[in-house]
Formats: structure tokens, C-alpha cells, sequence
């Protein structure tokens, strides 16, 4: 089984020493442990001394939020980038 798992917060660097950041690497690891092909796709991926086992993270623009109403466009660059991240993810080509 392949999964994409997709952190699109950029204040959650999946490899972050915080609780959300274990989380996201808690949770690909159990993916992972049960013989999943798991890509993190994330706006985030610097590394804080963390590493992310079993799993390939890739990187995507943040969201672009609309100023005036705080929420996400309809068809962002994030759509798009999941989309693209998806579809190598799928014919097993990691998206840089």
C-alpha cells in the first residue's frame, strides 16, 4: 500500500521536537511498520535533529490563506502541489 500523508501546516515541521511534530512521525512510522510506502509531503522540511523513518518527505509550498476571510482558495498552489506529490507518489517517482 503507497500513502501520502499531507502536513500542510507550516508551523509543523514533521522532523520539530514539538507534539505535533512526534505526532506526524509517530503515525508514518506505524504506517510504515506495517509495510506501507509512506511520502510526507510538507512545507516544513527542515530538520531539528529528528529523522523521519520509513518514509520519503518531500516539500510543498505553504498555503496561501486569503487575508480577509483567514480560509484557503478554492484551487490553491497546495492543491496543486498535493496533486503533483500524488501523482509521483503513485508512479513511484519522489517530488522534490
Amino acid at each position: 500500500m503507497r500513502l501520502l500523508y499531507v502536513s500542510a501546516d507550516p508551523g509543523v515541521p514533521p522532523l520539530g521536537a514539538k507534539g505535533c511534530s512526534v505526532h506526524v512521525r509517530e503515525l508514518v512510522a506505524a504506517f510504515a511498520a506495517t509495510g506501507a510506502s509512506v511520502v510526507v509531503a510538507s512545507p516544513r522540511t527542515d530538520a531539528d535533529g529528528e529523522r523521519l523513518h520509513g518514509a520519503t518527505l518531500v516539500g510543498i509550498p505553504a498555503p496561501a490563506l486569503h487575508r480577509s476571510t483567514m480560509t484557503s482558495p478554492s484551487r490553491s498552489s497546495l492543491d496543486v502541489s498535493v496533486d503533483e506529490v500524488a501523482a509521483g507518489a503513485i508512479s513511484g517517482s519522489a517530488v522534490s
